[in-house]
This record gives structure tokens, sequence and C-alpha cells, in this order.
């Protein structure tokens, strides 16, 4: 699967026995950005991006990882382990459907370094098993200690839920943790959840518009950038999305190119993941030759391109599905 004009990622096809044998793999997610970050931790997010489609086959369900940028890059591999601990611990907790990640270091001083993170998480005491995170830091727990070219064991107990597993993210030269239990459902405040791409504004304005004089009661989620951009900005939106019951998703061009975009689609994905609810409806608004096969997978109404009757025809169809 190639998608490096959307993610800067492509998904190999799986190996042969004999390779998989010989590597302990079975394929390849190759990262190649068009371009440097100012912020290499950056790269972190639009890993988990590119993971985010790739992920939700039982027969893909274990990934091993270097400390991206931590390289020639010269990222410092303290706020890259950090980047991964974070967005590790947020999706897995969304419901990401992995089974463990591991970070891979064959230098012994980064390697030190790595222990040093990790031990800075168990420091943080943030986590209450009973009541969920009182902070963003997820308490870590040691469970064997490290030796040189040792594994060392880490947990991250996580409040039990009905989903709840026990599965792992490892850090190697290596180090495990359990995976978070899925997130508690939130209560419903939202009937609707509107994600688009800014530049879709005026398409979009007019569909909802349309949509308040058909049913004035309804409650929708419309403007993400009220949210301050920032390291919270995901956690808000996350929030949000599990407070409604529907997730709206404007398709287009300018909508697969947003990153944002990417990842309000992602979260509502691996909720409907979680839950097993129909949460998402796309309205196909432009024309896009190159669509992800991603968003193609949904059902998705054709209102292609931006015509007025076929918007105010899908209006239909979301009250419909809020009443099923």
């Amino acid at each position: 699967m190639d998608l490096r004009k959307t993610l800067w990622c492509w998904f190999s096809k799986e190996l042969s026995k004999d390779q998989i044998e010989k590597f302990n793999f079975s394929r390849i997610l190759c990262f190649e950005p068009e371009k440097r970050r100012d912020d290499a931790a950056e790269f972190v997010a639009d890993i988990f991006r590119c993971l985010n489609n790739f992920v939700f086959d039982d027969d893909v369900n274990h990934v091993a990882m270097p400390a991206v940028a931590a390289g020639n890059q010269r990222a410092s591999i303290i706020k890259i382990t950090e980047a991964i601990i974070e967005a590790a611990t947020f999706w897995l907790q969304r419901g990401l459907p992995l089974q463990s990640i591991k970070l891979v270091e064959i230098n012994e001083q980064k390697a030190e370094d790595l222990r040093k993170v990790f031990a800075n998480y168990k420091a943080q005491e943030s986590f209450d098993i009973n009541t969920g995170a009182k902070s963003d830091r997820p308490k870590i727990e040691q469970l064997a200690p490290a030796a040189a070219h040792q594994a060392e064991s880490v947990s991250l107990p996580f409040a039990p839920g009905p989903a709840s597993t026990s599965r792992s993210i490892t850090a190697t030269e290596p180090v495990s943790i359990i995976k978070p239990a899925p997130a508690p459902v939130a209560t419903e405040q939202f009937d609707i959840f509107i994600s688009y791409a800014h530049k879709n504004k005026d398409h979009v304005r007019y569909f909802i518009e349309t949509l308040r004089q058909k049913n004035p009661s309804l409650r929708i989620f419309y403007d993400s950038d009220s949210i301050p951009k920032g390291g919270q900005w995901l956690k808000e939106i996350s929030r949000c999305i599990d407070k409604s019951k529907k997730v709206l998703v404007f398709l287009s061009k300018e909508f697969d190119e947003s990153p944002a975009c990417w990842d309000e689609f992602q979260c509502a994905k691996v909720r409907q993941n979680r839950t097993g609810k129909n949460i998402i409806m796309n309205i196909y608004l432009l024309d896009h030759p190159e669509l992800p096969t991603m968003f193609e997978i949904f059902n998705w109404i054709d209102c292609r391109e931006a015509d007025k009757q076929k918007l105010e025809g899908a209006i239909a169809d979301v009250i419909n599905s809020l009443e099923n």
C-alpha cells in the first residue's frame, strides 16, 4: 500500500517464509517524509498516523521501530522516546488494536538514555488504577530489574474497562509496558461531530445551516479550530468525538492533505472499532481521484461536487442515522 503522497509512508507485501525466519518480522512500514521538521518529535505523530492505517488486522499487531530521527538527524533520543511513549499511550488507550510496540536501540549509551526516560515515567505516580489518570503522564511500575543487554520490564496499570486486555508496548534494549485499557466511554453530549478541511468551510457551513433548519435541536460540534493547537489538542478532539453519536466526515483532497483531519478520522475509527458501533458517516464533498482506501472502505454519501441538492438530500440520511 502506497501512502507517500499523503502520509509519507508505504507498506510492503508480506515477506517470504525464509525472510521472516531470518529477520523476525513479516512486513516493512517505510516512513519517507519529504522534508525535515523543526521539531523532530513531530515525526512521531506522523508515524502513528501511518500505523493507524495498517494495524486493524489480526496479522499486523506487533510493531518494532527505532527511536526515530535520533540517528543521523541527531534529534534528542530522550525527546523522541518521550514523544513515542506519549503517542503510544494515547492511541492504545483509545483502542488501537496492537499487541506490542518495541523500541529497538543497539547503541549502549542510547539504550541507557531510554531506561532513564522510562524511569522518569515510573516516578510520576500519575495514574490511579481505580480512578484513572491524575495527569497526562502514566504511572510506570517496574516488574524486574535491568541488566546490560537484558530486558527491563515495566507496567502501566490503567483503569480496567469492558474491553480491557493484557497487551504490551515494549522498548528494546528492550523495555515492555502493559497496554492501557481502552478509555472509558464518555457520556454523549453531541449528536454530531463535524470533521472537515478548513478550505471547504463554505460548503460545510451551508450543510450545517440547512441541517439545523431541518432539526434545530441537534447538538453539533462544528469547529475544532475553537480548541487551541498544541499538545492537548488531539486529546481534546478525542474527548469530543467520544461524546458524539456520529462523526460526519466531509471528504475532499483538502481533507486528505490535512494532518488534523487525519487525526480526527482516526480517532473516530478507533472508537468505532472499540465500540462496534457505526459512528462514521462520510460525505464525499469534492472529487479526489487519489482518495486513500482508508476512507473508501467506509460507506459514503456522494455529494460531489458540493452539489447543494445532493447535500440537502444527505441530511435525511444523517437524521435517520441518529434515530436508529
